[in-house]
């Protein structure tokens, strides 16, 4: 069972179980739309966006820059433990549906989603009367089509989010949101950034998965699957890549 353990101990954020549940507001008194953080499987609502040496987080450094001016920012938290249970992705649309409806977050006026995890596209496909809100979508590093690591993953863990990662041919699920998303042809502009560097020796999500389902150009990013979602401050290339998109939709607006 240690052979696993290089591909777990990078994901596993030192304080997940005290922080996975609860989702907040970090700035709540704009007017203009709200920009929403998703995180991944096994991270949590603050260590998943905050640099391991300059301690910066990442939804703080969009509340500090005036480019941001008008739009809030809303950081949503779910539980995904290694150990124990947990929802699947399924039940992580409506557990996002339910807490973003209490928040308010789905009343702005726009609504702009940064992701690490497929539940974005889980939850629009399922409730689909604001998809008119939502300007654009990034995924970095969203295992869109799953990921050989979830399968070594399932082995040590009981979390259902790694059965829903499995890759395409042994996930029927994985398979059907594609078709279904596909078949929708939901008109929502989605920029991808894709990890160039291995995590302790493991490629966690492939380009090709990373980038399945994006509309726009993508973004090659010299980052780990863990690093890619921590910029260190304004001048960090997943924060410009994100910002560059910001700019774009405001000058581009999405026809619908």
């Amino acid at each position: 069972m240690v052979v696993f353990a290089p591909f777990l101990i990078p994901l596993l954020d030192s304080d997940s179980l005290a922080d996975s549940h609860r989702s907040f507001y970090v700035r709540a008194d704009q007017d203009k739309g709200v920009i929403i953080f998703v995180h991944g499987v096994l991270g949590n609502a603050k260590s998943t966006w905050t640099h391991d040496s300059t301690r910066s987080f990442w939804p703080d450094l969009l509340k500090k820059d005036p480019k941001f001016n008008g739009f809030n920012i809303y950081v949503y938290g779910f539980p995904s433990p290694l150990v124990g249970r947990s929802y699947s992705v399924d039940e992580l649309a409506d557990n996002m549906k339910l807490v973003l409806g209490q928040a308010d977050v789905l009343a702005h006026k726009e609504l702009i989603f940064l992701s690490h995890r497929l539940i974005t596209r889980a939850l629009l496909l399922k409730y689909r009367d604001f998809l008119p809100k939502v300007s654009y979508l990034y995924f970095f590093s969203t295992p869109t089509t799953g990921s050989e690591m979830a399968n070594v993953a399932h082995l040590v863990s009981r979390n259902p989010q790694f059965r829903n990662m499995f890759p395409m041919g042994d996930n029927t699920y994985m398979e059907s949101l594609q078709s279904s998303w596909l078949a929708a042809r939901i008109r929502v502009r989605s920029y991808c950034a894709y990890e160039k560097l291995e995590t302790y020796g493991f490629d966690v999500v492939t380009r090709q998965s990373a980038t399945n389902l994006c509309t726009e150009a993508l973004t090659p990013l010299l980052r780990d699957h863990v690093s890619i979602v921590k910029p260190d401050g304004p001048t960090d290339l997943p924060y410009v890549a994100f910002a560059a998109a910001f700019d774009e939709s405001r000058q581009q607006p999405a026809v619908r």
